[in-house]
């Protein structure tokens, strides 16, 4: 991983000159800034730092500053270029906050929702702080941004999110009924459905919380949430990926429940479960969620279940 103070240095420099780039500088910059997305994302943050008023303020509240109120404009310039490009990672991380706090406004609720007869569908939402959810096939949230909290409620259905990581003092929640997952940055998903709700972590790290009771899962584990109650943690093996990045449902220890309300949602028929208690049944194998119905059916046969279809509905019954 590239060192992060380096790239804002260097990022630094470049907004230095913005304005004075010649033809030859104006290709470096850009060659720059395809080289890695992190180069891009460094560069837009101190541009917008920059041109901001308050790197004025930020400089008025560094040492010897106050002495100096009455410095001609060339002075001042100077100042700030030397600070910028020298300082560069202190600099931004004082005024990225105070420029974070005073431009981070309250903001209309994003309400998302994906279609019930978009089966086998994903949609994504790219939000304006650059997080990203990933909604699976009839799910219903609700992003809401105020000041320096965000937070997702989640009605019903999954998603996936990857939170950009802005402050460690900015957290980014999502509420599920009782449940609730804390993030600063990372990679989870959370799938409420009519049995469980269930956290998986592709990435990072994240707090659980539900009645009382309170988790850390890191990259490759999962817990699920049943009726308020938090089963035991499940490790995923090292090659893991998540099923909405890659169609495969790895099931470690998952509830039959769970991995029914998956396929549920890839399948124009509704599945049932002829004995409720099956629910909780645990589940271990690799499943293709392309293939749903083929997938139930192996399902079934490995878990000693039968299948029994009808117009617009599978249920399953002990054999």
């Amino acid at each position: 991983m590239k060192n992060q103070q380096a790239i804002f240095e260097q990022a630094a420099e470049w907004a230095e000159i913005a304005d004075e780039l010649t033809e030859q500088q104006q290709q470096q910059l850009q060659l720059w800034l395809a080289a890695d997305p992190a180069h891009q994302q460094a560069y837009d943050k101190c541009m917008a730092i920059w041109q901001s008023a308050e790197l004025a303020d930020a400089l008025q509240s560094l040492p010897n500053q106050n002495t100096k109120k009455q410095a001609d404009k060339a002075s001042f310039t100077f100042t700030k270029k030397h600070l910028l490009g020298s300082c560069c990672f202190a600099l931004l991380a004082l005024c990225a906050s105070i420029f974070t706090l005073k431009n981070t406004p309250e903001m209309a609720s994003i309400v998302a929702a994906t279609p019930t007869d978009a089966h086998n569908q994903t949609q994504q939402i790219n939000l304006p702080d650059g997080s990203v959810m990933t909604l699976a096939g009839e799910t219903q949230l609700t992003f809401n941004q105020q000041q320096q909290v965000r937070s997702v409620t989640l009605n019903k259905g999954e998603s996936l999110f990857s939170v950009e990581h802005i402050a460690d003092d900015q957290p980014f929640y999502v509420h599920a009924g009782d449940v609730q997952v804390q993030v600063t940055g990372t990679t989870f998903s959370v799938d409420k459905n009519d049995y469980s709700t269930q956290i998986i972590v592709v990435e990072g790290s994240v707090v659980v919380s539900a009645n009382q009771q309170q988790l850390v899962l890191t990259a490759g584990q999962s817990v699920e949430v049943i009726k308020g109650k938090m089963a035991d943690k499940i490790i995923y093996p090292a090659a893991f990926n998540h099923h909405l990045q890659a169609n495969w449902l790895d099931a470690q220890q998952m509830s039959l429940g769970a991995v029914i309300a998956k396929l549920d949602r890839k399948l124009t028929e509704q599945i049932s479960l002829e004995d409720p208690n099956l629910m909780a049944m645990p589940i271990n194998g690799r499943f293709d969620l392309n293939q749903p119905k083929q997938t139930l059916k192996m399902l079934a046969l490995a878990s000693n279940l039968r299948l029994a279809e009808y117009p617009g509905h599978i249920l399953i019954r002990r054999n």
